[in-house]
């Protein structure tokens, strides 16, 4: 993740996400930077209450290997009360539909 990406979130994340809840990232594999320590340990704000990340690969920063098209089997509707997708559906040759499951896990 670019340092110009990671300075648009945090303060993103430090004027309307000052109190995140529960956070899903979705494409988290960590290659070149993360924001999980923007949610997990902020410099100002609660950190999240639960923080998971989700990609299709094993690797640093995922806790969960899962297709983004099988995000329900594995969380609940509304379980999340925010959701991370960057630099990630550029890749993705069905982001229609990854937008969807988003949708679908994000408490409106």
């Amino acid at each position: 993740m670019t340092p110009q990406i990671l300075d648009w979130l945090e303060e993103v994340r430090r004027s309307y996400l000052s109190s995140p809840g529960d956070v899903l990232e979705v494409g988290s594999l960590n290659t070149s930077g993360s924001p999980r320590k923007l949610f997990t340990a902020p410099a100002t704000g609660k950190p999240a209450r639960a923080y998971t990340g989700t990609d299709v690969r094993e690797g640093p920063g995922v806790d969960l290997v899962v297709d983004t098209l099988d995000l329900l089997i594995n969380f609940w509707p509304r379980q999340f009360d925010t959701v991370l997708c960057l630099q990630t559906l550029e890749r993705d040759l069905s982001f229609w539909d990854t937008g969807t499951m988003i949708r679908i896990t994000v408490i409106r």
